[in-house]
């Protein structure tokens, strides 16, 4: 059974047929599913506990493309009938270009076109996550906080450039400005976009975080440990296993290593209110 006293890290899913057979199987609880990939959510055969839609502005970013957000609204509204708490994270306004960081004038005007962008979701009645970016100023971060209606949720984004080392320096950052104005007892829930490395939860009280790295097995040939750590197949089986054999393996410890993230998240979640930092309700 799954405990939802943990920080909840969330399997990121895309459309792979024995990759969501595990899922639906295991009836994980935490599900993030994006609009760059808009036929992988039909492939979901229960309701999960949490349920993120993301809009896939970083995949377009990536390639050069934007996201109609009209579209969009329309996606997550269809799917709602289905999954009635489902929450969306906004189609923020990434500045810059593959490669190149953005400058102070293309970050100003992405936090604006963000912030438009998120009120035209609520106007729809979307439950709406906006995003607090690594090159953004701590001005903004207050914005996007006292814009947090009761419950909500707003999703930190480390660049996904730069070493781990520089990810974690920011978050200590975030995390010193957030208790200096609301206290460590009162901060507001945050979920870590594409963080699942155990470093950055250990360091940063995220309630919620995401990944596709639960499909590693059967994407890069590595599974999950107990540990978080990725540990290549051919470890565990030196006798390289082919064909059925090796898809039964596979499909074995990408299920082990969501059950592994359950307790990694109970861990996460003790750690934090051992040191006394709490989310706000």
């Amino acid at each position: 059974m799954w405990l939802d006293r943990a920080m909840k890290i969330v399997a990121a899913i895309g459309t792979s047929g024995p990759a969501m057979d595990v899922i639906n199987t295991e009836q994980y609880p935490n599900i993030l599913s994006s609009f760059a990939y808009p036929k992988g959510l039909d492939k979901l055969t229960y309701d999960p506990d949490y349920l993120i839609i993301d809009s896939g502005a970083f995949t377009a970013w990536n390639i050069g493309k934007q996201v109609d957000i009209e579209k969009y609204a329309e996606y997550v509204l269809m799917r709602k009938d289905k999954f009635p708490n489902l929450k969306a994270v906004n189609l923020d306004v990434i500045p810059g270009e593959v490669g190149r960081t953005s400058t102070k004038q293309e970050r100003a005007q992405g936090m604006k076109d963000s912030l438009k962008n998120a009120d035209f979701l609520r106007s729809k009645g979307i439950e709406v996550m906006e995003v607090f970016h690594q090159d953004e100023p701590r001005a903004f971060l207050d914005t996007l906080c006292d814009r947090l209606p009761i419950g909500g949720i707003l999703c930190i984004s480390p660049r996904n450039d730069v070493h781990q080392n520089e990810k974690i320096k920011w978050q200590n950052a975030v995390l010193r400005h957030l208790c200096e104005r609301y206290g460590p007892t009162n901060l507001p829930r945050m979920h870590g976009l594409a963080v699942t490395a155990v470093p950055m939860m250990r360091t940063f009280p995220y309630y919620s975080v995401d990944s596709s790295s639960w499909m590693s097995p059967s994407m890069w040939g590595r599974f999950i440990n107990e540990d978080g750590k990725f540990v290549r197949m051919e470890t565990a089986f030196p006798k390289n296993p082919r064909g059925k054999e090796a898809e039964k393996i596979m499909m074995l410890m990408t299920r082990e290593g969501l059950r592994h993230w359950k307790h990694i998240g109970m861990s996460n979640q003790s750690l934090w209110l051992k040191r006394g930092v709490k989310w706000r309700d």
